[in-house]
């Protein structure tokens, strides 16, 4: 049995982005995963494509977005740890505690963030919060993808996401040199990591 992932909306973007979407869910079939997306979650990404094949995928279980259930998770569970609402991102997090995955992956350091903060509230032992490259570090881990193919896709994926994230987060949104240096280095850990794996 392998291990369970919530994805946010962010996550099959981020990987359809490098033409690497289909073989994560392979591989992650391949290794017994699950991963779990909230309707709700699964209805941001606007390309059809991407939610098709994210439906279609054995790997994959959408869970139905029930308002009810996410207005108790707020009051009982998001209010105690003083986590601010916003409902596209607190739906990740409701879904990682509904399911009890062991991972929550996103490139929203938001979400990274607010998981990290609800986890140590509750001081779960699941809802570890991955970014991208820390899933494609993952699949590497395993053996599953090759050390130069981890190398390639995520240097892609700092190009065509990473890179625009931080334009916007600079001049629409006052980033300071420190919001920069920890998305550069949210790439820089995984990748130096892997490197130094196969020299040694």
């Amino acid at each position: 049995m392998g291990y369970k992932f919530v994805f946010d909306a962010n996550v099959p973007i981020c990987l359809d982005e490098i033409t690497f979407l289909k073989e994560t869910l392979q591989f992650m079939e391949e290794l017994e995963d699950t991963i779990f997306m909230n309707s709700l979650n699964l209805y941001e990404i606007k390309t059809n494509d991407i939610r098709q094949t994210l439906k279609e995928s054995p790997v994959c279980t959408v869970i139905e977005h029930d308002e009810d259930a996410y207005r108790n998770f707020r009051s009982k569970m998001l209010k105690p740890a003083r986590i601010a609402a916003n409902k596209e991102d607190n739906v990740v997090l409701q879904t990682d505690y509904m399911t009890a995955a062991d991972y929550l992956v996103s490139s929203d350091f938001g979400v990274i963030n607010r998981a990290y903060r609800f986890r140590k509230f509750f001081n779960l032992e699941y809802m570890e919060p991955l970014t991208p490259v820390r899933l494609l570090e993952y699949l590497h881990s395993v053996n599953v993808i090759e050390c130069k193919v981890f190398l390639e896709k995520s240097l892609t994926l700092f190009k065509v996401h990473e890179l625009g994230n931080l334009h916007r987060g600079i001049k629409n949104e006052g980033w300071t040199e420190l919001d920069v240096r920890k998305r550069f280095q949210s790439y820089k850990g995984p990748i130096i990591e892997s490197i130094n794996e196969v020299v040694q």
